[in-house]
């Protein structure tokens, strides 16, 4: 959802930049032309028709000239415009106060939008990246939120994406949706455009959580591990399973039980440690069983939280 999100509002921040664009170079072109004026002139008008006779010759009078007399005066009249022309100087004012205009309106989209007047391009460097045809996009069901070891994630990562590991661009650009929380943020705030190689960015994410894969639990922490107040016992098993994934080197399943039942209330503890289990599963399967048992008050409970 939250890169649904984010495609959303990089869209419409395309679409306002598409239509300011558009009335930047609107505005610019009118700015260009000259304005349309009429042009004053001292010459007179050439009318047609027949050349009146000089002051010596006699005028004889023609029957169509009559008629073309009459017709003359149907000509519509020159309308000669008297007012002088615009100075040059009113033309360069014109000019500056619409550029001031223009860079004023930049400087507003900016303020609103909270990011630079930048290229399309800029704004999603992998626009342009070339995505496989029928490309799928993995389900990445583990997601990464800052917590964790980052190594682990990237070996997760690239086993998802083995088909694509020569498509360097996709690989950068699809890393995001296997993040979540704190890490999708980290990502988002990264300046992508300058990385070049996937190597680039897998430092990157390992020098920003590196400190995550020197925090490695140990057998004596498990151990220590308590079952919260009004925390179930299926709930607690699953923290309790996904920290003891992480200890090295790791644990056998029959160590695993033993640890696991340390950790255990008094009442849940006497009714596991007999009851057989050979897996970690079926343990926990019990355990629900003696949590039911506990609250329909069929066990005694002494500090069962």
């Amino acid at each position: 959802m939250e890169n649904e999100d984010v495609s959303i509002r990089v869209a419409n921040m395309e679409n306002q930049l598409a239509q300011l664009t558009a009335l930047m170079a609107e505005i610019s072109r009118k700015i260009s032309e000259p304005p349309a004026l009429a042009i004053a002139g001292t010459s007179t008008p050439v009318l047609s028709g027949p050349t009146p006779p000089s002051a010596g010759e006699p005028h004889v009078t023609d029957p169509t000239e009559k008629g073309a007399s009459k017709e003359a005066h149907s000509v519509m009249p020159v309308i000669v415009n008297l007012d002088p022309p615009p100075k040059e100087g009113s033309a360069i004012r014109f000019d500056e106060e619409n550029a001031r205009r223009l860079a004023k309106m930049e400087e507003r989209l900016c303020v609103l939008q909270g990011y630079e007047m930048k290229g399309v391009d800029k704004l999603t460097p992998y626009a342009k990246m070339k995505v496989p045809e029928n490309f799928k996009e993995p389900e990445f069901t583990r997601k990464y939120d800052g917590t964790g070891c980052p190594i682990t994630h990237l070996k997760y990562y690239m086993r998802r994406m083995a088909c694509y590991s020569d498509n360097v661009p996709l690989l950068i650009h699809t890393f995001q949706d296997s993040l979540d929380g704190p890490a999708l943020s980290w990502f988002i705030a990264l300046d992508i455009e300058e990385l070049t190689r996937w190597d680039d960015l897998a430092d990157e994410f390992l020098q920003q959580y590196k400190f995550n894969s020197k925090i490695v639990p140990t057998r004596e922490k498990l151990v220590r591990m308590e079952k919260r107040m009004n925390e179930s016992f299926k709930a607690f098993a699953q923290r309790w399973r996904r920290m003891a994934s992480q200890v090295k080197p790791p644990l056998s399943e029959k160590e695993m039980r033993q640890l696991f039942l340390r950790t255990l209330p008094s009442d849940y503890f006497q009714g596991l440690v007999y009851s057989g289990c050979q897996t970690f599963s079926q343990l926990v399967e019990v355990g629900e069983g003696v949590e039911w048992a506990i609250i329909d008050g069929r066990i005694s409970t002494r500090n069962s939280n």
